[in-house]
């Protein structure tokens, strides 16, 4: 039995019993007590104690009870976010049948027993995977919270529709330092092609006198 099993029962209880307002206290307080009390006391402690699934080998481990021989060997990682989906599943199911069955075949007679543990044991599973998958968008929510500033203003901001646009033509947007290489590049090319020009004219210059000083002679 966990350590907690005390307080979920109580806790569970008081949360059923405060959200079902349109269900008798009374009733909405057994039903929560039966359920939680078997789960926690009973389901739970034999299912921790028999299944070599990951899940309750992880919850083996962090109760200090004898791992079972076909437990696997990431015991020590922690779970990933399947895990937490899919955490006490089996338990709130197997729980929500034996409560669904109990109390129905009391109230009703047997003939009611299967038809209850069938649906109440569905609606226990749908809940417990609703309650996992709240605490796993609060776990993102938190993560998300606590990310570095840094990784933040580190990640490239998207392009505008304008951008992606021109880009489909070649255009591409540069940066102020890119520009300015380009401009430099630009300069020098001209310089050199009028150094080349210049050398160009005085080659053909001195040919020309050169020419005419030919013809003097």
């Amino acid at each position: 039995m966990e350590d907690s099993a005390p307080s979920t029962v109580v806790r569970g209880t008081l949360i059923t019993c405060n959200r079902t307002l349109r269900i008798p206290a009374v009733n909405s307080g057994v039903t929560a007590v039966t359920f939680f009390s078997i789960r926690e006391f009973v389901v739970s402690p034999l299912l921790v104690h028999t299944l070599p699934w990951p899940q309750y080998a992880r919850r083996r481990a962090a109760l200090g009870v004898s791992p079972h021989p076909s437990d696997p060997p990431q015991v020590a990682e922690p779970p990933t976010i399947s895990d937490l989906r899919k955490h006490k599943t089996l338990d709130s199911g197997l729980s929500g049948a034996l409560t669904g069955g109990v109390l129905r075949g009391w109230k009703s007679g047997r003939k009611a027993v299967v038809p209850g543990a069938l649906t109440v044991g569905a609606l226990c599973t749908l809940l417990q995977l609703a309650y996992n998958e709240a605490g796993v968008i609060r776990l993102r929510y938190i993560s998300g919270l606590n990310e570095p500033a840094r990784a933040t203003s580190s990640t490239s901001p998207s392009k505008s529709l304008g951008e992606r646009f021109l880009g489909l033509f070649g255009v591409r947007q540069v940066t102020d330092e890119q520009y300015l290489v380009k401009l430099k590049a630009t300069r020098d090319a001209h310089l050199t092609r009028i150094a080349e020009l210049e050398q160009q004219l005085a080659t053909e210059k001195q040919k020309a006198e050169d020419d005419s000083t030919t013809t003097s002679s």
